[in-house]
């Protein structure tokens, strides 16, 4: 913990190999995500998907419980990448994927079978659709405790209190809910009326955090 995770990946395994050799402990490694791509250069080998699954299938991410595999690199995320992921990461329980500039299709309603601990996940509007977010949350169900949401600006991909409902209906456990919107401001995000918020709070008996 006193060591920065960026200083274990770029400088601290360059040492000598016993140091090497310690920085690649699953141990030292249960997430990977925003601490590791502050300030990473824009022209950063990882930036290509192929060197970071690759880069992702060392034996020190094995035990990995949280990750951010986009970055500021805005990726776009396809079934292959998806299915790498969770086989080098099997164990993941916390997916950052609102950095994702597209998932594509449908692949968001696989990830509670391909990540049997998943139970946390932050997702953008502007690469998930609404309605697949709803079947995610449905396939989740009680495993879903903090579900993080963010909606760009001037989209019509939004929120609603019918998907307020079906979150609040199948997952009894959820515990932290977060919806945001960034950039420029748009009439359709405010699509949420106060009894709809209000129903949503009082229909789930867990939840304790709310934005």
């Amino acid at each position: 913990d006193f060591c920065p995770k960026k200083e274990l990946l770029h400088n601290v395994s360059l040492v000598c190999s016993d140091w090497r050799t310690a920085t690649q402990s699953p141990e030292l490694w249960p997430r990977l995500d925003s601490e590791i791509w502050q300030n990473e250069p824009r022209k950063s080998p990882l930036k290509s998907m192929k060197r970071f699954l690759t880069f992702l299938s060392r034996p020190q991410f094995s035990r990995l419980e949280v990750l951010e595999p986009t970055g500021n690199f805005y990726r776009t995320l396809n079934r292959q990448n998806f299915d790498k992921i969770a086989k080098y990461c099997p164990l993941i329980e916390e997916l950052h994927l609102h950095g994702c500039l597209a998932v594509y299709d449908d692949e968001i309603v696989r990830l509670p079978d391909l990540f049997p601990k998943l139970k946390k996940i932050k997702v953008c509007l502007g690469s998930v659709y609404s309605d697949d977010l709803v079947r995610f949350v449905q396939i989740m169900g009680a495993r879903l405790i903090e579900l993080r949401v963010f909606t760009p600006g001037g989209g019509s991909n939004v929120c609603t209190d019918d998907t307020l409902a079906s979150i609040s209906n199948a997952c009894a456990n959820l515990e932290v809910f977060e919806y945001n919107y960034f950039g420029s401001w748009s009439p359709n995000f405010n699509q949420l009326t106060p009894h709809g918020i209000v129903t949503f709070i009082e229909s789930c008996p867990k939840l304790h955090d709310i934005k």
